[in-house]
């Protein structure tokens, strides 16, 4: 595990196009990809981590602590290039345009400040799937989000993903309220307390309190699959 740099971008746009082939930032294509993660992974309120195999990234998180900042952030350095990339998705369909401004103003509306940390995107390869990756991303994004004055970590998952649902409710996620989503299929938010996420090697989830040391990270996606 380490922190996402410049140089993984390229791979997490693929993992995210392999992940997530119908999500609706996948439909605006790779470059609109490459522009967001290369904005989150410069924000200073974003967290984002990748997971490395034989010196292969096979699966990544990335989350905001402060959402409304972060996306504020984005906005200011990448208004351009979002609107440069996004063309020809919009040219092929003029009805997403709406879609698509709600998708980069939505956290203008969240609450700003780093206590609520949002996960907001959890991508492993299939061939990786089923070997602890993902929870191990998680326990990491939750150790960075504790190290960094975090309190509750809180995701969006569609109602029907019952796939991701029962991995965040094993690791102790649990449903707090309903988000309408017309058009979309509507989601679930679930949340929990930051206590750093630990497994044994029976893989039972237990939960310890961080130690404070910090280490420095420089579709609502929602899809998690361990």
């Amino acid at each position: 595990m380490r922190p996402m740099v410049p140089a993984d971008i390229n791979e997490c746009v693929r993992i995210h196009l392999v992940c997530f082939p119908q999500s609706f930032l996948s439909s605006l294509g790779s470059r609109f990809l490459t522009t967001y993660y290369e904005g989150v992974a410069r924000s200073e309120q974003a967290i984002s981590i990748v997971c490395e195999s034989n010196d292969q990234v096979i699966g990544f998180v990335v989350g905001l602590t402060d959402p409304r900042r972060c996306y504020r952030y984005l906005l200011r350095t990448r208004s351009l290039r979002f609107f440069l990339t996004s063309l020809a998705a919009v040219a092929r369909n003029p009805i997403i345009a709406p879609r698509l401004l709600r998708a980069l103003t939505y956290p203008s509306s969240t609450p700003s400040g780093s206590e609520r940390v949002l996960l907001s995107s959890l991508a492993v390869l299939p061939l990786f799937r089923r070997q602890g990756v993902g929870t191990s991303l998680v326990k990491e994004f939750a150790m960075e989000a504790a190290a960094r004055g975090g309190k509750e970590v809180y995701l969006g998952v569609k109602r029907d993903d019952w796939k991701s649902i029962r991995f965040y409710r094993n690791l102790e996620f649990r449903e707090t309220c309903d988000i309408a989503n017309p058009g979309n299929g509507d989601s679930i938010l679930m949340s929990r307390d930051l206590l750093v996420l630990e497994a044994d090697e029976s893989h039972q989830i237990q939960a310890f309190r961080p130690s404070g040391t910090h280490r420095h990270h420089g579709d609502k996606f929602g899809e998690a699959l361990d």
